[in-house]
């Protein structure tokens, strides 16, 4: 009898074990794939910059869920070609639909009017400061900013989708950062503690986890503000 429970007691072990490394070998599988679908970039909020967050520099940004594009960060943490800055350039800002990052690059508003204003020099005359989230109240929160970290904008564009806010997200906005912010966004990330860098590299890694993560916020908010 003790036979025959421990050979019982082996077969599921094995079974567990089995069914472990069957897990683990297709979360591997399906994260590789998540690689060339949907590849989130590490981002810091900067409520005293130019605006309300920057993306990792140089990190490759894939995104297929709305859309498809692959964007490669620049060095001032937005979805901008990666070319120089010119001595004079329209600012554009706004939030998602500005950034454009569910479209491929050639198609992006930002680099169909840099194209119209350059001829065939690598240099940014439409630099686009966008972000996601970034609404006509955060704008115009960040707008002095903004003008202080990128002087030399001869021009501004604002996405405004809608107008309608509340009375006190609008006055709100209003309250502007006693200092502001002109950290690079290299010097930012490089200012990070070694926890905060360690999960900025999990999230650029384990592109499935962040996926996860994102709709169980998503599915969160939703459920708290009465939607879904």
């Amino acid at each position: 009898m003790a036979v025959n429970k421990n050979q019982r007691k082996g077969k599921w072990m094995k079974k567990i074990i089995s069914a472990c490394v069957a897990f683990i070998l297709a979360f591997f599988v399906v994260n590789g794939i998540m690689f060339a679908y949907e590849r989130p970039v590490a981002w810091i909020d900067t409520p005293n910059g130019a605006s309300r967050a920057v993306r990792n520099p140089n990190a490759m940004l894939i995104h297929g869920t709305e859309g498809y594009s692959i964007s490669k960060i620049d060095s001032y943490g937005f979805t901008n070609q990666n070319y120089a800055l010119a001595d004079e350039y329209i600012l554009m800002m706004g939030a998602s639909h500005s950034q454009g990052k569910e479209v491929t690059i050639s198609n992006r508003y930002s680099t169909i009017v840099n194209n119209m204003l350059v001829d065939d020099k690598e240099e940014l005359r439409a630099f686009n400061i966008a972000c996601d989230g970034h609404f006509l109240p955060s704008i115009i929160n960040h707008f002095q900013s903004a003008i202080e970290n990128y002087p030399k904008a001869n021009c501004v564009t604002i996405e405004i989708m809608s107008t309608d806010y509340s009375i006190d997200d609008l006055r709100n906005s209003l309250i502007l950062a006693d200092e502001i912010d002109t950290k690079t966004a290299i010097e930012l990330f490089a200012s990070q503690s070694s926890v905060k860098k360690a999960k900025n590299m999990l999230k650029e890694y384990l592109p499935l986890i962040a996926m996860i993560k994102n709709h169980i916020e998503t599915s969160q908010k939703l459920n708290s503000s009465g939607g879904g």
